[in-house]
């Protein structure tokens, strides 16, 4: 901070290398969450549970498109193996053929209960989302900012900028 503060009253100063420190520690953070989210095991069936609370939640037709992409990380085979189970136990009705096939839901037959785990999966995609996204904004930033020759090389006085 006292590096990039040096010559703020002339106009002088140079901004690198807190940002330089604060990229640093963001890419630290994220190293950390990255490996404490890989720690996490999933229990078993919490894959089933999401993709049956996705059925739940879509209106009367949905798509397994729209399926897969209401449950990341899940395999499209995984997908397939509970619509076919919902299909057997006649909760849902495939309306065609080919992942553009529309399904809908036939009553309320499906297991009723409340998925922490779920819950917990889905708010670490979510954040792990936004710091992605944070830190691709940040890049960005960085690198239009070094591209600018009147930031780099003159910054001599404020009536400049």
């Amino acid at each position: 901070m006292e590096q990039s503060s040096r010559g703020w009253h002339e106009g002088r100063h140079d901004p690198w290398p807190f940002i330089n420190y604060i990229l640093f520690i963001l890419k630290t953070a994220y190293g950390e969450f990255e490996e404490r989210v890989g720690q996490i095991k999933s229990p078993r069936g919490a894959k089933t549970a999401l993709i049956e609370a996705a059925v739940k939640a879509f209106p009367a037709e949905f798509s397994l498109n729209d399926l897969e992409r209401a449950c990341p990380g899940v395999s499209r085979d995984m997908v397939r193996r509970v619509l076919r189970d919902l299909q057997k136990a006649k909760a849902v009705v495939c309306l065609g053929r080919g992942p553009g096939a529309a399904w809908r839901k036939e009553g309320i037959t499906l297991k009723r209960g409340y998925y922490p785990q779920k819950r917990v999966i889905e708010r670490v995609l979510s954040l792990k989302l936004h710091i992605m996204e944070v830190l691709a904004w940040l890049e960005r930033s960085y690198r239009q900012a070094r591209s600018c020759r009147w930031l780099t090389e003159h910054t001599s006085s404020r009536e400049e900028i």
